[in-house]
């Protein structure tokens, strides 16, 4: 198990606005840190589009000094593209921490296995964390789902928390719902707990 490296903030008592993509753009976080949110995280972008210089991918993880202590979320299925897109993202961008999205169940990221797609297979789980953990810095983050069939047992969710956690993360970051529940399914606060 790799040894994760420190955040530069503590965790307890502290008010995080999760990263929702077409939501929590770069206004919306200086408008929710003056109502007293304590740690950021940018929309979603693709590592391969932030390679190819795709303007989009960077006004997603734009942001302030203000909006510190403040996380970049990227999103891909190829551990080789997610590490040299969070070292980019270190040089050019310089935030506190690196979060990875093995969370979004939509379908055209599920079908490229980005998102929660990457839940189906823990040994690519392994992989880009570990190699987006050995490409920076930075501290990393993971934001995840409980798994992904809608009936997903807890042993499962523990394993692929642990999987992730063995790469070396700081913090992991649990939806409550499976990616077969998209957003309406009821959240199972037991498993988070877990």
């Amino acid at each position: 198990m790799k040894r994760p490296r420190p955040l530069p903030f503590g965790i307890q008592g502290k008010i995080y606005l999760s990263p929702m993509a077409g939501l929590t753009d770069h206004p919306y976080r200086l408008i929710a840190k003056r109502f007293g949110v304590d740690v950021m995280v940018t929309e979603f972008a693709s590592a391969k589009a932030l390679l190819l210089s795709i303007e989009k991918q960077e006004e997603r993880i734009h942001f302030a000094d203000e909006e510190r202590p403040v996380g970049v979320q990227i999103f891909g299925a190829d551990p080789a593209e997610m590490a040299r897109a969070a070292r980019l993202i270190e040089a050019g961008h310089a935030p506190d921490f690196i979060d990875i999205n093995f969370g979004c169940p939509a379908r055209k990221i599920v079908e490229k296995n980005g998102g929660s797609g990457c839940l189906r297979d823990p040994v690519l789980l392994g992989e880009i964390t570990a190699a987006v953990v050995e490409a920076v810095r930075l501290p990393v983050t993971a934001k995840m789902r409980i798994g992904w069939e809608r009936f997903t047992p807890e042993e499962t969710t523990l394993r692929l928390a642990g999987v992730i956690e063995g790469a070396g993360v700081s913090a992991i970051a649990v939806h409550g719902r499976p990616r077969g529940g998209g957003y309406s399914a009821k959240a199972d606060w037991d498993r988070i707990a877990a």
